[in-house]
């Protein structure tokens, strides 16, 4: 079994008019070039975490067309939010709409949700924006620190989980933990005391590419960055371990 990473999808089967086409030749095509590359890549055998911006549907009936095509995919899918997932509901009504729809190579992660593998253990919360980045305003202070509390959320329950850190700890946020330019922010911190292996992130398109960080911080010897936006990557599933 291999993992792999692929965030903001954005999905338009249901609302065609909203597809990402509108922003340039680099996402011609992309719902059928993310199916072909993710098909070609990933066996059934394999696991795909998904954090966030799946589709453009605002309520979870209206997600199903998506949900059909996503589930037809090669492998499980592992979900988490992002700040697009309109659709995203209470855990109980969406693990009902996996069931109702036999979804079943789909589950979602929020905060305390962990999914453990044979050498893997993986949680997930949102993020938000940061201090220090241009997008970041007074009222984004409030969120933020909110992220903060569910990222620390996401830690106790990977040391429950997973006591002596035996296995690679992965967690997934929807937006970028830090950028090339503000690399020391509360979320790497908290990454770093935790000693937490591999964060992937997604959220940035088009130039906001140039803030991409990956790699492993010199203040920060244990966790790797990786960014798993689909045209960052080329609408190619990322392959984490």
């Amino acid at each position: 079994m291999a993992i792999y990473a692929l965030s903001d999808l954005h999905l338009a089967f249901g609302f065609p008019e909203k597809t990402m086409e509108v922003f340039g030749r680099n996402w011609d095509s992309y719902m059928s070039r993310i199916e072909e590359n993710w098909n070609r890549v990933v066996s059934d055998e394999d696991l795909v975490l998904v954090p966030g911006d799946i589709c453009w549907a605002t309520k979870l009936n209206e997600a199903k067309i998506d949900f059909d095509h996503l589930n037809s995919l090669n492998g499980r899918k592992i979900i988490s939010r992002g700040n697009h997932d309109y659709w995203w509901s209470t855990m109980n009504k969406i693990r009902a709409f996996l069931l109702e729809n036999n979804y079943s190579t789909i589950d979602f992660i929020r905060n305390d949700d962990v999914v453990i593998e044979q050498d893997a253990i993986i949680a997930g919360t949102r993020g938000w924006n940061f201090p220090g980045i241009n997008e970041f305003v007074e009222s984004d202070r409030k969120i933020y620190e909110r992220e903060l509390i569910r990222l620390n959320i996401c830690i106790e329950s990977l040391r429950k989980a997973d006591p002596e850190h035996k296995q690679k700890w992965i967690v997934t946020l929807h937006y970028p933990p830090l950028t090339k330019q503000h690399c020391k922010t509360g979320f790497t911190q908290i990454l770093e005391e935790a000693k937490v292996d591999v964060c992937i992130y997604g959220h940035l398109h088009g130039l906001g590419h140039r803030s991409v960080f990956e790699g492993k911080l010199d203040s920060n010897p244990y966790t790797e960055f990786v960014c798993a936006s689909s045209d960052y990557v080329g609408f190619n599933p990322v392959k984490i371990m």
